[in-house]
């Protein structure tokens, strides 16, 4: 990814509910009726674990080694939520399930995502394609 994420993070929180709308339909895909400006923001986490999981050789990760990086390079801020990383867990899954084939995440053992770009997914097609 180009973009520069924590840029990119830090302009969700300026943007009007027509903007995160907006914003939502480019990046998810699917409208919303939402006018609730946090739940619009929160949308932001998969952004972050996108850019987190294009990192290096993209190998998986689970949920929590996420939202711990995300917190820690400043690319998401925790809310209320005790449990951020059930959250994530629940919204990857649900992308790919609703999104299919163009999902941007891959489901690769329990527990662990990749991207589906990712130099690992391409390592591992291609052991699977000499086997």
């Amino acid at each position: 990814m180009s973009v520069n994420m924590a840029k990119e993070l830090a302009a969700l929180g300026r943007m009007t509910v027509k903007q995160l709308r907006e914003k939502h339909i480019e990046v998810l895909g699917e409208t919303t009726r939402s006018g609730n400006k946090d739940w619009l923001r929160k949308r932001s986490l998969l952004d972050a674990a996108a850019h987190i999981l294009s990192l290096g050789a993209g190998n998986p990760m689970r949920c929590k080694d996420i939202v711990d990086l995300a917190v820690k390079r400043q690319l998401w801020t925790p809310r209320k939520g005790k449990t951020p990383a059930s959250t994530l867990y629940a919204a990857i899954l649900r992308e790919i399930t609703t999104k299919g084939e163009a999902s941007r995440f891959v489901k690769t053992e329990r527990g662990r995502f990749a991207l589906k770009d990712s130099q690992y997914i391409r390592e591992q097609a291609a052991k699977a394609a000499h086997a």
